[in-house]
């Protein structure tokens, strides 16, 4: 009887000292998130920030250009304590979407939209990304 209370003890020990990995939940968010601001995407393990405009290159509204231009952003991506940094591009032929960890941010828009004669304010961007996991 002794060593079978043993033997149940072990095994109760052994199966406390491994914990089971927890799912990591699906995610499939569309978010704006003003220049500088950061969205919580997964409470206490997603954090999306956008932290500079690359570039602004698009052909502004009332302008005949040759290029259509691109514009870039650079974001944060705050995952389970790590972070990590990505570059996003609105040129379909480029970078749309950045992988960090497990999780894939696409680059859906931009705002605003140059336009001719009023230069965009760095205060006023907003970017428009879907974040998936």
């Amino acid at each position: 009887m002794r060593l079978l209370s043993l033997a149940v003890v072990a095994c109760l020990t052994a199966s406390c000292g491994s914990t089971p990995a927890r799912p990591t939940p699906p995610i499939d968010a569309t978010l704006t998130v003003s220049l500088g601001e950061a969205a919580v995407v997964a409470p206490g393990s997603l954090i999306i920030r956008f932290d500079t405009v690359t570039e602004d290159s698009r052909c502004p509204t009332g302008a005949y250009c040759v290029w259509a231009g691109r514009a870039g952003a650079r974001l944060a991506v705050v995952a389970n304590a790590s972070e990590q940094s990505i570059q996003l591009l609105s040129d379909p032929r480029a970078s749309r979407t950045a992988t960090a960890g497990d999780v894939r941010v696409e680059w859906v828009e931009l705002e605003p939209y140059p336009s001719i004669g009023a230069p965009t304010q760095p205060g006023t961007y907003r970017l428009t990304v879907r974040v998936m996991r």
